[in-house]
């Protein structure tokens, strides 16, 4: 019955979190049992304590998961919503505002209950912080951008203009307007009002 129901809500290569499938009609205990005895029948594979995944078969070799996809489902998205984002020199070298690469990938969510924290996936170390504001599909890219541009001047390697180019795709791709800016704009330091200054940004937005 535990295989029929990971087999019928969760894709091969999708990480199975314990914690997600505790429920009125199992304990720790039995449910903990029951993924051992999938893992020795090779039904599913297990990442690590708490975490599987239904195998998947790639052209070359078996799919082995990886530390920043499981990152992924827990604290950004799970293909069906979204309640996280990348943050920090992370973000800013996926935009291509900066060169460097963090050693440790930094992620807003509102998947946790703490204070900012280190996360140990496996071999790989993750910075989860804590979201000011709830985190969904519609707010996403604004205040991800938001939290970007809060800390702006960190990132100087490249010339004004060109930041500003690369911060204007962004803004164009995912269609933030003015108002959207203005809904969130007071949940972060009042600092980012001279950052948009500073990069011309208000003629940017629609």
């Amino acid at each position: 019955m535990l295989y029929e129901y990971i087999s019928s809500n969760y894709k091969a290569g999708e990480p199975i979190f314990f914690s997600d499938l505790l429920n009125d009609s199992n304990n720790k205990y039995s449910l903990s049992k029951g993924l051992n005895a999938l893992v020795s029948e090779n039904k599913i594979n297990k990442f690590e304590d708490g975490i599987y995944y239904l195998p998947k078969k790639t052209l070359l070799k078996d799919f082995l998961m990886s530390s920043e996809l499981v990152a992924k489902y827990k604290y950004i998205s799970n293909d069906k919503e979204i309640y996280g984002y990348y943050s920090g020199l992370y973000l800013a070298n996926k935009l291509g505002i900066t060169s460097q690469v963090p050693s440790i990938i930094e992620i807003v969510t509102n998947r946790t209950n703490s204070s900012q924290r280190i996360v140990d996936i496996k071999n790989h170390r993750f910075y989860i912080k804590p979201s000011k504001v709830e985190i969904n599909k519609d707010n996403v890219y604004v205040i991800q951008l938001l939290d970007l541009l809060k800390d702006i001047e960190k990132y100087d390697e490249y010339p004004t203009n060109y930041i500003r180019d690369r911060i204007k795709k962004y803004v164009h791709i995912y269609g933030i307007k003015k108002t959207d800016i203005e809904k969130y704009v007071t949940f972060f330091p009042i600092g980012i009002y001279k950052n948009f200054y500073d990069l011309r940004l208000y003629d940017v937005f629609a």
